[in-house]
């Protein structure tokens, strides 16, 4: 088989049917299958899945075990050469999965790469960049809420930046194709991540294992940003992002950057910010 889809799905019955109707529309010849690992949903995915979408395959975990895990649950069940992580959250407006495929396929040193992603009106969303540091992170956060927002001229200057394929550090796990054979030298995602910095540490360790991570935007995605994890409060959701981002600086950075965030951190919750 070509290629295995996975979604990690938690309560995104809403935002699923388009996400795989699009899916279906654009798929072109490629043999493929999808799997949707299910991370104990309440709203009804499962039985709505079984009913609508028979051709997919639902893997039901009797818990919420994370995008980290739940990746690496379909990974082991899947049987595509190539391997696409998506969100339920995203759509395919047109054949954008032929390209990334092709490339992949025809660039053996290739073992990860992502489309352009944009909002769904069209605007340009950052998906990729350089890996974490300190003081690199803070600036991609000014950036990122400079552009998610349209102030200004940053969302056309990154986009200005991101015009072309090439070298990355990092790609979106929104949508993430992958060579499985690179995947699995590194043995999948990392599930000490629940969510957030995984698809980050995967693009790091598949990079230092050898393999290139590439930026591809003449393939485009859209993408709802933040519905794919509707089913969890904010709050929570706050509280996994600082873990992971911590459990990040420690496994991959040194003494200054760790030192640095813990700083922000604190400052941070001294101002009441978390």
């Amino acid at each position: 088989m070509t290629l295995s889809v996975i979604i990690v799905n938690y309560n995104g019955r809403a935002v699923l049917p388009e996400c795989l109707q699009s899916l279906q529309r654009y798929v072109g010849r490629i043999d493929f299958e999808v799997l949707v690992v299910d991370n104990a949903s309440i709203d009804d995915s499962v039985e709505f899945l079984r009913k609508e979408f028979p051709w997919v395959t639902v893997i039901e975990n009797g818990e919420n075990l994370g995008f980290a895990l739940g990746c690496n649950i379909g990974i082991h069940s899947s049987k595509g050469r190539a391997i696409l992580f998506l969100n339920a959250d995203t759509r395919f407006q047109n054949d954008a999965l032929t390209p990334l495929l092709d490339f992949l396929l025809k660039n053996p040193s290739v073992g990860l790469i992502g489309p352009r992603i944009v909002y769904t009106d069209g605007r340009f969303q950052l998906s990729c960049g350089t890996l974490p540091t300190a003081l690199g992170e803070i600036q991609d956060k000014i950036l990122y809420a400079l552009e998610k927002n349209n102030i200004g001229e940053v969302a056309s200057f990154m986009e200005r930046k991101y015009s072309r394929n090439g070298p990355v550090g990092w790609l979106t796990g929104a949508c993430l194709l992958a060579r499985r054979e690179a995947v699995e030298a590194v043995h999948g995602f990392d599930e000490q991540i629940f969510m957030y910095f995984e698809d980050k540490d995967l693009c790091k360790r598949v990079a230092e294992a050898g393999w290139g991570v590439v930026y591809f935007p003449g393939a485009v995605v859209s993408h709802l940003l933040g519905k794919s994890s509707q089913g969890s409060d904010a709050a929570r959701l706050k509280r996994i992002y600082r873990t992971s981002q911590q459990y990040y600086y420690k496994k991959h950075l040194g003494t200054f950057d760790r030192a640095f965030l813990k700083a922000y951190l604190t400052i941070r919750s001294a101002v009441g910010l978390g």
